[in-house]
């Protein structure tokens, strides 16, 4: 379910992760990790049944803490039921195109990693005008990326994310779906089955500060800890402390190619990976199975912009 590709791309991608999957399931069968999370969800008829290795991805994603990964997969397939407007029709040609056109969604090369040993992934405007802008359509095609990240290093140390500005107007904030930031948000910090270890914000503004006002409700303690913002003047300050400048695009001053380039090399590859995007809709929760009620059951609690909102 999380591994992304055909037979033949499959068991090359087990291959490369034989080693370390091996070793980390020897380890925790030992323990009885998997097996203890494995039992629970034979008790739970509302989710989709997992493998060992997919089991393997959320333990791993949550520290190897059985009941935070138990947590973490009833989240993961509840909001993929729940939230529809963000985690169907995602076929990268006929519903992702326009996202791709108007931002950059790069997963950069796995040699590119930041000083932690995390991979990276960039987000940033393309086409800045603001008439152009689908924040959920964009909001869908980074989770699609995401998808595809954890499935293709679904036991990587851990990801960090770089947020550029460059071109973000108040014109782009006001247009921003509520519903969706709080859905995408929540998504984040509770279902994400990989290990977030910084997002950085690039080239901020003096709205900022109003706008992490606004957006303070929704992010966790733990998550704001991770954000780090740097102006235009303090980038070189970011190189030197959390991703070599080599290891950037030539738009950043690195030398691994133009910011276009990884564009169309992560565009095709999500597209290569279509038929398993389309796979991914079918497991869902059956929340007529579920024993319980579900946290999430008032999910779709808040709606509107931004333009209702008032920022000094």
């Amino acid at each position: 379910m999380l591994i992304v590709g055909s037979k033949s791309e499959d068991d090359r991608l087990r291959a490369l992760l034989s080693k370390t999957y091996q070793e980390d399931l020897k380890k925790l069968m030992k323990n009885d990790l998997i097996a203890s999370v494995q039992e629970w969800l034979k008790k739970q008829p509302h989710l989709p049944q997992l493998n060992d290795e997919e089991v393997l991805t959320f333990l791993h994603s949550c520290y190897y803490s059985a009941e935070k990964a138990k947590e973490t997969i009833d989240n993961y397939f509840t909001f993929r039921t729940q939230a529809p407007e963000m985690f169907a029709n995602r076929d990268p040609k006929k519903n992702l195109s326009n996202a791709f056109r108007t931002a950059y969604f790069i997963l950069m090369p796995e040699e590119c990693k930041s000083y932690d040993n995390n991979i990276i992934v960039i987000l940033r405007l393309r086409d800045t005008d603001p008439a152009h802008a689908n924040f959920p359509l964009e909001v869908k095609a980074c989770l699609a990326l995401l998808d595809f990240l954890i499935a293709r290093f679904p036991l990587c140390n851990g990801l960090e994310v770089i947020m550029d500005m460059d071109g973000l107007t108040l014109t782009h904030i006001l247009k921003l779906d509520l519903s969706i930031l709080r859905k995408f948000m929540a998504y984040v910090q509770e279902a994400l089955p990989i290990r977030l270890k910084a997002v950085h914000i690039l080239n901020t503004f003096p709205l900022i500060n109003q706008i992490m006002a606004i957006m303070r409700p929704l992010i966790k303690a733990d998550l704001f800890s991770l954000l780090h913002f740097h102006t235009t003047a303090d980038f070189d300050s970011f190189c030197e402390k959390y991703v070599p400048q080599d290891y950037l695009p030539e738009e950043y001053g690195g030398s691994q190619g133009k910011l276009e380039t990884f564009q169309e090399q992560t565009y095709n590859d999500i597209i290569a990976a279509s038929d398993w995007l389309k796979e991914q809709e079918c497991y869902k929760v059956n929340e007529s199975k579920r024993m319980g009620k579900s946290k999430w059951s008032e999910m779709n609690g808040i709606s509107g912009t931004f333009k209702k909102l008032e920022i000094d």
